[in-house]
């Protein structure tokens, strides 16, 4: 099954424009686009490094009484490059990595992520 036989089974009881409903599609795949162009869509660029360490930072750090010390911000920026400027991976790391120790974050720092997007 390709994109557009997902967009149709999706997509079908949206044709009305009833108001209220409304979906959000995360993709990397330009086609998609092409597909949903009847749609409002908005093309949002990659992060560059120094905003997916702010995201995660910001996301990690909310609560005032965690603090991020220099090493764990070393690693946080490790991990938050490995996301590939993509918010939505920086956010899924982020619920993961709540509540987990030194280590755990440490561990996931070297982890390569297996595909990279072009530009």
């Amino acid at each position: 099954m390709g994109w557009a036989d997902y967009a149709d089974l999706i997509l079908r009881d949206f044709t009305e424009n009833r108001k209220g409903s409304q979906i959000i599609i995360i993709s990397q795949i330009q086609i998609s686009f092409d597909y949903i162009h009847m749609y409002k869509f908005i093309i949002l660029p990659f992060l560059n490094d120094d905003d997916s360490w702010k995201l995660l930072h910001q996301s990690a750090f909310s609560n005032r009484e965690e603090k991020c010390s220099r090493e764990l911000e070393k690693i946080g920026k490790k991990i938050a490059k490995n996301c590939a400027g993509l918010p939505a991976a920086i956010i899924q790391v982020v619920e993961n990595l709540r509540g987990k120790s030194f280590q755990e974050w440490k561990t996931l720092s070297k982890k390569k992520r297996s595909t990279r997007h072009k530009i």
